[in-house]
């Protein structure tokens, strides 16, 4: 448990200091969550907001929605 809670401390150090300086270095980050970090910043998007959308015209008896359903319901 003391791992996660170390990974999550570092991660959200190293966020931190990108949105203070988008240039930071940021040993011990994946390359590939760095640049979806920046990738992100770049468009705009608000870290401190979760954007969940609802679209009514969803047709949750597509076959689509059916086959997903049981693990949407986990």
């Amino acid at each position: 448990m003391g791992d996660v809670l170390a990974r999550r401390r570092h991660l959200t150090s190293a966020l931190a200091r990108l949105l203070d300086r988008p240039d930071a270095d940021l040993p011990g980050i994946p390359g590939h969550v760095v640049a979806s970090w920046r990738r992100s910043l770049a468009r705009g998007v608000d870290p401190a907001r979760v954007a969940n959308r609802h679209h009514p015209d969803l047709d949750l008896d597509s076959p689509l929605v059916r086959c997903a359903r049981p693990v949407i319901g986990q």
